[in-house]
């Protein structure tokens, strides 16, 4: 069963720790964004740190207070934890006023007493956010609030302007300012690339978005400059059909994603779909399977032909047991459970074999 998977997948992942983390050659992990995580990773961590008790492992979990409540799984395995003197709590506060003077100040090569009243409207807007803060000095920029004097060669900044400039304090209302003075072929990319998640390949938004690989590359290449996105493999000013690109912060996928009616999403996401099958090498779908599959299961409603059907929904079974497999209940159960929804409503009599098998599974799950 799903649980017996759990419990064997569990006593598994701590031998393959022990096998790393040693007196002599300690184990440190980080796992961000924690926030995120699924009640099988807290189960799989709760037993790391309670029936393991390694010395020589150490975790670093990181993850935003404000996205997790007392009912999150992350909280009720703190609470475990702390009785046992087993986690230790380090709040990271937003920065001080005094730590944003300090930067902007070093940042404008002035002193601390000339970017004060600066300071004091950037830290009013941003609440200390270093993120936040970054992104605000670099839409004054670009606003030519703050610019550099070439002739005498100091940095100024017009602070009544600033005030008057209609600026949000919402990070993603700020981020799409910066976004929206980009030119409209780049937003459409990187909207699109938005949609593949968090990691995207040039290939693939270009087929996407109906345009060249040379077009795409040039679109990705101003966004890479305009600290956007990264080039993950590839060569930042060689087109390669291969090179694949990330978003520098989730913040920035979520902007993006903003710019795209919710209506048009699940046609995109089941063309998106269409494309990455369409593009992948038979031997490579298990690689690709849970993108592929996520895309055809956001625009599963809009799929009409009976053929494509029964295909996603076999992509649906092998998503599921892969899940299973690997100690993902949660998963398994909701790929199973999309895999008979997108089925022919007379599957009984034409895919019987298939219909048992994913109820089956998903009674397994």
């Amino acid at each position: 069963t799903g649980q017996e998977g759990q419990v064997r997948f569990n006593l598994l992942f701590q031998k393959f720790i022990d096998v790393f983390a040693l007196a002599d050659y300690p184990l440190v992990m980080i796992l961000d964004d924690l926030q995120w995580a699924d009640s099988s990773t807290m189960s799989l961590l709760q037993q790391i740190l309670i029936s393991q008790k390694n010395p020589n492992l150490l975790i670093f979990g990181t993850f935003r207070d404000n996205e997790v409540d007392e009912n999150h799984p992350l909280t009720k395995l703190i609470e475990k934890l702390h009785p046992l003197g087993l986690v230790r709590n380090i709040s990271l506060k937003p920065l001080e006023f005094d730590s944003v003077n300090q930067l902007i100040c070093d940042t404008l090569h002035s002193t601390k007493e000339q970017t004060q009243s600066l300071a004091e409207l950037v830290f009013e807007k941003t609440q200390g956010n270093p993120f936040f803060v970054n992104q605000f000095m670099q839409i004054l920029y670009r606003e030519q609030l703050v610019s550099f004097d070439e002739k005498k060669l100091v940095w100024r900044w017009d602070l009544e302007s600033i005030k008057k400039l209609d600026i949000t304090d919402n990070i993603v209302d700020l981020l799409l300012i910066k976004i929206n003075k980009l030119p409209q072929q780049v937003k459409r990319v990187l909207s699109i690339g938005a949609l593949f998640g968090s990691n995207f390949g040039l290939k693939e938004v270009a087929v996407v978005a109906n345009l060249t690989y040379g077009e795409t590359h040039e679109a990705l290449l101003l966004s890479v400059t305009e600290g956007l996105i990264k080039l993950v493999s590839g060569k930042h000013y060689v087109c390669d059909e291969d090179d694949s690109y990330a978003f520098i912060h989730d913040r920035i996928q979520q902007a993006v994603g903003t710019m795209i009616q919710s209506e048009q999403k699940p046609l995109l996401r089941l063309e998106i779909g269409r494309i990455l099958l369409k593009c992948t090498a038979e031997a490579d779908i298990d690689k690709k399977l849970f993108d592929i599959v996520s895309q055809f299961n956001s625009g599963a409603d809009l799929i009409t032909n009976d053929e494509e059907k029964v295909m996603v929904s076999r992509f649906n079974y092998q998503a599921s047991k892969r899940a299973l497999g690997s100690a993902a209940a949660k998963f398994a159960v909701e790929y199973a459970k999309a895999g008979i929804e997108i089925l022919p409503a007379n599957s009984w009599e034409c895919n019987y074999d298939l219909m048992f098998d994913l109820h089956y599974l998903y009674a397994e799950c």
